[in-house]
């Protein structure tokens, strides 16, 4: 019979929590690799402005990876991205699932 052992840290301000929806994780639309870089992404404050090559390089996915991890998010609007200007500035908006309120 299988048996496993889960040692699990202290958790407190210094070494808080990080909160998922289990939808996220349980999406069977998504790769793994998918469900975490939206684990990553929804790890950081909600003033942490997303740099998408930042993004790519934390997460030390192949960059074949992170695109398909990428466009897999936004396909299901776990990540919208909207052009600001014409000079390569965006706005991301993050959705913990994927049927988003969408909000400006």
């Amino acid at each position: 019979m299988n048996r496993t052992t889960y040692n699990r840290m202290d958790h407190n301000r210094k070494n808080p929590y990080v909160m998922i929806n289990r939808a996220l994780t349980q999406d069977n639309r998504l790769s793994a690799i998918s469900i975490g870089l939206m684990a990553i992404i929804l790890s950081n404050s909600d003033e942490f402005i997303l740099n998408a090559s930042h993004l790519k390089h934390v997460s030390k996915l192949t960059k074949t990876q992170f695109n398909s991890a990428w466009n897999d998010l936004k396909e299901y609007q776990y990540i919208i991205q909207k052009k600001v200007d014409g000079k390569g500035t965006w706005h991301y908006i993050i959705n913990e699932n994927s049927t988003p309120v969408i909000s400006t």
